[in-house]
């Protein structure tokens, strides 16, 4: 294992590469080192960098100096994650404190996944595919990013002296590369498949089976809850208004990821500009190269999270008497044992070797889902393998790199087709001097049509589909029922081209366009026909109340749409608040036997008094903004009524041909409905919060010392506006998510206008008292601030800064 230290990253500041001059002479012993290349980085309000470059080397050169610069210790911590390195700086049982795509598994169940899925050969073949474009630009991230390094000694950081802040090889850019392909396929179920054991090593658990499985299956259904990582409604929104609504033959981008906050998963605004050949601003992910969501002069785009599976379930018929060996065409195959070897902390602080097995079939590995349920488990009969089909997916940053270069929406929408890459998101676009908007998800999906679900479908398929209905559990003994060798075609996945306007926020690709939705398509891309959350309710009525109105030009829906996006209120409230206080609220008290949230329960019932809560409620307007008072009650409330069937609590029940307004009607005389009530003013009297506690008090972070009252919540409560950490859990420093990067974007006949947000901050300490809490403040005053783009607009930004690195170019042949 590689410890480098500050005395190598000393040593390095002497290399050519990592050193500031403002001429061809170095400072380190007089050497001289002629024909220096150069980047500018001009900083304009919000701390966006500017970053202008020859080439793609020296592109990616100043991309990695500036996101160093901005979130260094957390570039650093996670480097050492994906090289499979937390438990000998943090021991084996401790987890990361920032949640990400990854989840957050221990610290031993991490560094094995990360050893063995993205080891030093995979990522050496991984590399071999990728363009000569694409290598310079990573080569040239990881020496900007350690010309900081270098340079700066993190001097005042956190993680100044820390021995886990290294500097990095383009590989170790490249391993965070391929990670971030797998977070809708094995990433979710690190656990579970370095967990995965024989039956005959198995270790008797120490609870009892019942409290165990319990335990368990309410845990893997919260992950299969969740597309990507582990939390539930992790997605975003995304908005595109055609020429029959933007009034000129223009269009209009609002996008808006709903994202980590902290961590190393969180998004990073910048500016790329390398002259003749591309111009693109927007965002990328921490330790991503490319911009992933943005716009350049002709073209916009942003991503929601898709319903479409990446990953599929192969059930294995053992082999008698050897549970590592599978039937296979009426052979016994061997499974492949892997051993991972890692380093580990103890408690007193010496390094020991920890080995783990891993086994593999040659549908993928084997995972282990028995502590929910006993027939997902590897039993001495039946195994399940896991494959994810982005493990062998090379193509994703490629698409990016063409999208930023491209010249017109149909080569945007052909670039898609062409490279079918994109991991696990769909895609929303529009283009200059085009009337049209486009949806569509086309990217890697496993090419298992119903077909071929309902032919091969395994033994244990029935069980698998109460936790995840749409991802194949297929029967791994036949060849007739591995997937196709290619992804599914893109003719057969979801995509809409739409002049009045496409809209998602993360539900199925269904009624992406209410008027005309996509039918018929294989269950493995999403569902059809089904309830829509109340987030997508809300976002659909919004655009239908944008798309009714006549508009002079592209330009004045996106200044319109601005607030309006950002009108945080809570559409449960909007809907359902009358109806139940009108059932409720006839009586002043409630007895309390339980709360249906938390499952407890009291020995002798509690009698509550909800007269002054009812107030409270019926004078609440249903915002969610920071001096919106009731709000908080209301969370509380909603909360638990999620708890109640949803055939018991409406009415009126969801019907296919009234999406957008069903299920409606909650009977409020439901007996659970008024003691949940009382179970809401009960858990907010143990929180300490008064019945008008502003939101803002409580949904805040610290910025530069001060404390700043933030709004909107949960995609549960029907938020279009999230801010999210968890139910009746407001925290947002560490684990939450929400809106992140929001970029409102629009062509018109005189260009490009884009406006954009960063919620969180460009700079990773923000939220919690440290420097640049400037963008955080202006995302809770919901100021939008447009994105200088061309070069006299950042000339005449206010208090732009300037700054020239030179450098020699240290890209060489792979």
């Amino acid at each position: 294992m590689r410890h480098y230290g500050m005395n190598t990253i000393n040593a390095l500041r002497c290399l050519p590469a990592f050193v500031i001059v403002l001429s061809g002479l170095s400072g380190c012993g007089g050497r001289a080192y002629p024909a220096l290349d150069a980047v500018e980085i001009r900083r304009t309000d919000g701390d966006i960098p500017h970053i202008k470059a020859a080439d793609w080397f020296g592109a990616g050169y100043g991309h990695g100096y500036v996101q160093a610069e901005d979130a260094l210790c957390t570039l650093a911590e996670a480097f050492v994650t994906y090289r499979g390195e937390r438990s000998v700086y943090w021991g084996p049982h401790a987890k990361p404190d920032h949640d990400a795509t990854f989840a957050r598994a221990d610290n031993l169940q991490l560094d094995v996944f990360f050893r063995a899925f993205v080891d030093e050969a995979r990522i050496k073949r991984y590399r071999a595919r990728q363009s000569r474009q694409i290598d310079r630009l990573v080569q040239g991230f990881a020496a900007g990013y350690n010309r900081y390094v270098a340079t700066t000694g993190a001097a005042g950081r956190a993680c100044a002296g820390q021995p886990w802040l290294q500097i990095v090889s383009p590989n170790d850019v490249y391993r965070r590369l391929y990670a971030l392909g797998l977070a809708a396929g094995y990433a979710r179920f690190i656990p579970q498949i370095v967990s995965a054991r024989p039956p005959t090593e198995r270790v008797s658990a120490v609870s009892s089976p019942l409290e165990t499985g319990t335990q368990a299956r309410a845990a893997l259904l919260h992950r299969f809850a969740s597309t990507v990582g582990s939390r539930p409604h992790l997605g975003s929104n995304a908005l595109a208004f055609g020429g029959r609504v933007a009034g000129d033959g223009q269009s209009v981008l609002f996008g808006n990821p709903h994202w980590y906050w902290s961590g190393p998963d969180r998004f990073y605004r910048a500016h790329l500009t390398i002259p003749g050949r591309v111009n693109v601003a927007g965002a990328a992910i921490l330790g991503v190269p490319v911009i992933m969501i943005g716009f350049n002069d002709q073209v916009a785009w942003s991503h929601t999270v898709s319903t479409a599976r990446r990953y599929g379930l192969f059930e294995l018929t053992l082999s008698q008497d050897n549970p590592t060996a599978y039937q296979y065409d009426g052979e016994s195959v061997p499974m492949r044992a892997q051993v991972v070897d890692v380093q580990v902390r103890d408690e007193q602080g010496g390094i020991t070797s920890v080995s783990r097995t891993l086994y593999r079939s040659h549908h993928g590995p084997i995972v282990d889902f028995g502590a929910a349920t006993a027939e997902l488990g590897w039993s001495k009969t039946r195994a399940l393998a896991i494959r994810d089909i982005n493990a062998d997916n090379v193509d994703v940053f490629a698409t990016f790199m063409r999208w930023s270069q491209a010249r017109s929406l149909d080569e945007f929408i052909a670039i898609q087709k062409d490279t079918s890459a994109i991991p696990w998101v769909n895609t929303v676009a529009i283009g200059r001097d085009d009337g049209r908007a486009w949806f569509a998800d086309i990217g890697r999906v496993p090419d298992v049509s119903d077909a071929r679900r309902a032919r091969c479908a395994g033994e244990a398929a029935p069980v698998f589909s109460r936790f995840d209905a749409l991802a194949p559990l297929l029967d791994g003994s036949r060849s007739e029922c591995d997937w196709p060798s290619a992804a599914m075609p893109p003719e057969r996945m979801p995509s809409l081209l739409s002049r009045k306007f496409v809209a998602n926020m993360n539900d199925s690709y269904w009624l992406t366009q209410p008027a005309a939705p996509m039918e018929g398509l294989d269950l493995i891309l999403g569902r059809e026909g089904r309830p829509l959350s109340l987030r997508s309710q809300a976002g659909f009525r919004l655009a239908n109340e944008f798309s009714r109105r006549e508009w002079a030009s592209a330009h004045d829906l996106n200044r319109a749409l601005q607030p309006a996006v950002l009108d945080a209120e809570a559409y449960s409230a909007v809907r359902f608040k009358d109806a139940l206080l009108s059932a409720v609220c006839v009586a002043e008290t409630v007895s309390v036997h339980d709360d249906i949230l938390t499952g407890a329960a009291f020995a002798t019932p509690r009698t509550v008094a909800i007269d002054r809560a009812c107030r409270v409620l019926a004078q609440w307007s249903g915002g969610g903004n920071a001096d919106d008072r009731g709000s908080l009650l209301w969370d509380s409330w909603w909360q638990r009524l999620r708890r109640i069937p949803p055939a018991e609590f409406y009415l009126k029940p969801f019907s296919a041909t009234q999406p957008l307004v069903t299920p409606a009607e909650p009977d409020g005389r439901h007996p659970q409905v008024a003691e949940a009530l009382g179970a809401a003013l009960l858990s907010m009297q143990a929180q300490g919060l008064s019945l008008g506690t502003p939101r803002g008090d409580v949904l805040s972070v610290t910025v530069e010392g001060q404390a700043l009252g933030l709004y909107g919540g949960c995609s549960s409560q029907g938020y279009l506006t999230i801010a999210c950490a968890a139910e009746d859990v407001y925290d947002m420093s560490s684990l939450g998510f929400g809106n992140s990067y929001l970029q409102m974007v629009s062509f018109g006949d005189d260009g490009l206008k884009a406006y954009t947000l960063i919620a969180h901050g460009q700079r990773e300490h923000a939220l919690n008292g440290g420097p640049g809490g400037e963008s955080v403040r202006r995302y809770a005053n919901k100021q939008w601030r447009r994105m200088p783009f061309s070069a006299a607009e950042i000339a005449d930004a206010p208090a732009v800064s300037r700054r020239v690195l030179r450098f020699r170019n240290t890209s060489s042949a792979r």
